[in-house]
């Protein structure tokens, strides 16, 4: 091998990015997961109810930021709609 890492060709560098694109997806959507699952156990031991609609919408979340804003919301929410309301503090501190 003549320069060792710098002879790999264009198509095996494209594929170890691109493995490592599909790896931090997968990362990612673990994290989603777990914080939508973080989210609805705390609603659930608050003893909110929890809609099939709601529950559809918290599971599907795949955005970080809205999760986490879901789950501080769930802390202190007597109903399960709480999360989704519109409160310009929340969107002040996320800009």
């Amino acid at each position: 091998m003549a320069d060792g890492w710098r002879s790999f060709d264009k198509d095996t560098v494209a594929y170890w990015f691109e493995t490592m694109e599909i790896a931090l997806e997968g990362i990612a959507e673990g994290e989603a997961k777990g914080e939508a699952t973080l989210v609805l156990r705390v609603l659930e031991k608050h003893a909110v109810e929890i809609s099939e609609d709601v529950r559809e919408r918290i599971t599907s979340c795949t955005d970080l930021d809205t999760l986490t804003l879901w789950f501080d919301r769930s802390l202190t929410a007597t109903t399960a709609e709480e999360l989704f309301t519109e409160d310009p503090e929340d969107t002040a501190d996320r800009a």
